[in-house]
């Protein structure tokens, strides 16, 4: 019975012992991972720049983008839920998620999830108002009101050191809204959404910062057990290339203004630096045979540059700024006849005279324009050995040697060129003479002519007789007054000055017509300009006839009128002239151009012809009509034109 009694008893042992190990090899198979079509990740949506809200509520920032990667390499479609952190770390314990991001692991932690490698390591300081001092470490919390975020790991921390009078906030962003406001004045939160948001409400200069009350680690974690899905998620984020990490990273924190030293660079650079040393060391050997060689050539150039120097026809001297003569050439020497070259540096007085224009204050003054205002041109005397002066004429230049300003003086002999000028100026003289006797005898013959029409027309009473004798009386008295201009004036003899000479016609006109008696008042605005003796003849022609025309035509009753003659340059290097009456005008449908009188067959003949010009009729309202003369102007010797 015994017997029997153990037997039993062994074989139900081994029973169990069996079942036992049955149990344990169950318990070590893990069946093989089908991944999912589909995860959902929790997220905080107020951790910039990790990941965060945009304006328009969208999540966004660097966990978003690696996700997205992740997505791309993993084949599984990830839907991300962003939401206030302790309300992501409520759904994740209650199952609603299968992975949840950007998580510290704590003791607390781990009894319900399991963790993936850090990532990256987040510091952790305390933040406090700038009033308040004392504060650099948690245990010198104790009394202060601590903000801190609802779920957040740093809440354990500071219970650990014994601070428990902390206010939980939702987000980082409604702490940092609260210390905008002032409500709260010492808060701890991770370091990159604190900066953040401290940059975001302008609060940088208001709070100071710790020392890192510590340095977590973000993670990515799971339920407890499901380390399939872990080890899948963990593999898709191996998967995603280095340089798509890179390119995130640049994107949500940004370039370094000034790149880390690469070492391998940085050893390439001292090879070639050392290379090029060799370089120079054997360069600077060779440097020594070229300067020798060069210096050779350098005598030679300053041989020719000397040879060159003393060859110029014109006399050359070098001045400092303060006017000491430095060096001159020998044709200086020949014009004065002295070896001025043994004797420098000299004083520039030795050039100068003791009065004005040749004074030593003169040819300073001319120096100093020279340097601030560019090439001087004067007259000069220079001083033979002999004791007589030289006219000369001086060009003066501002020059650089070796960095320093001088002055290059060119003397040329201008002894010839005086004479020449003089015989020039007394054969003008002659030839001026000359002319104004011939212009003196035309004027005497015209009003010769002028006389005899007065004898013609003695005591006769034919009106019609008595106007045109009058009219030709004016034509002639329009040449010879240009002719009695010429004569009597002291200017140059090529010229007449419009003003005084159309003055004197409308003088004549008044006086041979009377208009004082017929009411007709003569008014003039006349400008001065110079123009040639045989085109002052056709404008007072011109305008003779056109005062004659207005006279007889445009006041048919002894009312009277008004006659205005205006002539002034115009910026196109033309002139206007213009006769304006308050007359009658022309007849309705008269064109002055297809008349066949002789007034206006002359008239337009004189200023196409001869004056290169244009004539126009203007008609005034209520009445009148204005002769408008548009005629160029001779050009100055610039090309410019020659009004007085």
């Amino acid at each position: 019975m015994f017997r029997s009694t153990n037997i039993k008893a062994c074989f139900n042992l081994l029973f169990l012992v069996c079942a036992f190990l049955t149990e344990q090899v169950v318990a070590q198979e893990v069946p093989p991972f089908n991944p999912q079509t589909e995860i959902t990740v929790g997220i905080d949506d107020n951790y910039p720049p990790f990941s965060f809200r945009n304006p328009e509520g969208r999540l966004q920032g660097l966990l978003v983008d690696l996700w997205t990667q992740w997505s791309t390499v993993s084949g599984t479609k990830v839907t991300l839920i962003g939401m206030d952190w302790g309300e992501a770390l409520h759904q994740m314990q209650e199952g609603r998620f299968d992975v949840i991001d950007t998580i510290f692991k704590t003791p607390e932690r781990e009894r319900y999830l399991d963790f993936s490698s850090p990532y990256k390591s987040i510091e952790v300081p305390i933040f406090f108002h700038r009033d308040i001092s004392g504060i650099a470490s948690a245990k010198d919390l104790q009394g202060f009101v601590v903000g801190v975020k609802k779920g957040d790991a740093v809440i354990g921390i500071l219970q650990e050191q014994g601070i428990y009078n902390l206010k939980e906030f939702l987000n980082y962003e409604s702490i940092a809204m609260a210390a905008k406001l002032g409500t709260i004045r010492v808060f701890s939160i991770d370091k990159p959404p604190a900066l953040y948001f401290l940059h975001k409400y302008n609060l940088l200069e208001e709070f100071r910062i710790t020392l890192p009350l510590y340095t977590g680690a973000f993670h990515r974690a799971v339920r407890k057990g499901d380390m399939a899905l872990l080890t899948y998620v963990e593999n898709g984020f191996k998967k995603i290339p280095p340089s798509v990490y890179q390119n995130l990273e640049e994107k949500w924190f940004g370039k370094l203004l000034h790149p880390p030293i690469d070492l391998d660079l940085l050893w390439k650079i001292l090879a070639g630096i050392f290379l090029l040393i060799l370089f120079l060391f054997f360069w600077i050997l060779t440097l020594r045979r070229a300067v020798k060689r060069r210096t050779l050539e350098l005598q030679k150039e300053q041989e020719y540059v000397s040879s060159l120097f003393n060859s110029i026809g014109e006399g050359i001297l070098l001045f400092d700024i303060d006017g000491t003569v430095l060096n001159c050439n020998r044709s200086l020497e020949r014009l004065i006849a002295f070896p001025l070259s043994k004797f420098l540096p000299l004083p520039l007085k030795v050039f100068c005279q003791e009065t004005l224009p040749y004074s030593e204050e003169k040819a300073l003054e001319v120096i100093r324009k020279a340097i601030a205002e560019g090439p001087q041109r004067i007259d000069w005397e220079a001083r033979h050995r002999k004791g007589y002066s030289i006219p000369v004429e001086v060009t003066f230049r501002a020059v650089t040697f070796g960095g320093e300003s001088k002055v290059i003086a060119s003397v040329r002999d201008i002894s010839q060129r005086i004479r020449y000028i003089e015989a020039l100026t007394a054969s003008l003289s002659e030839k001026e003479a000359l002319m104004r006797e011939l212009v003196h005898r035309t004027k005497n013959n015209l009003q010769l002519v002028s006389s005899l029409l007065s004898l013609y027309l003695g005591n006769s009473e034919d009106p019609k007789i008595r106007t045109l004798v009058v009219e030709l009386q004016n034509r002639i008295a329009s040449i010879a007054t240009v002719h009695q201009m010429l004569c009597s004036t002291t200017e140059q003899v090529g010229s007449v000055n419009l003003k005084p000479y159309l003055e004197q016609i409308l003088a004549l006109v008044k006086e041979g017509f009377h208009l004082d008696t017929q009411h007709i008042t003569l008014f003039s605005e006349i400008e001065a300009m110079e123009v040639p003796p045989q085109t002052a003849v056709v404008i007072g022609l011109v305008v003779n006839e056109l005062l004659i025309n207005a006279v007889k035509h445009a006041f048919p009753t002894a009312k009277g009128g008004t006659i205005q003659v205006r002539l002034h340059p115009l910026p196109t290097g033309e002139a206007l002239l213009e006769v304006a009456d308050s007359g009658k005008g022309l007849p309705v449908g008269f064109e002055p151009r297809k008349a066949e009188t002789i007034g206006f067959l002359t008239l337009y003949n004189f200023i196409e012809q001869q004056l290169k010009g244009s004539l126009d009729f203007f008609s005034s309202l209520p009445r009148g009509l204005t002769a408008s003369i548009r005629f160029p102007l001779p050009k100055q010797g610039n090309g410019l034109p020659h009004p007085t």
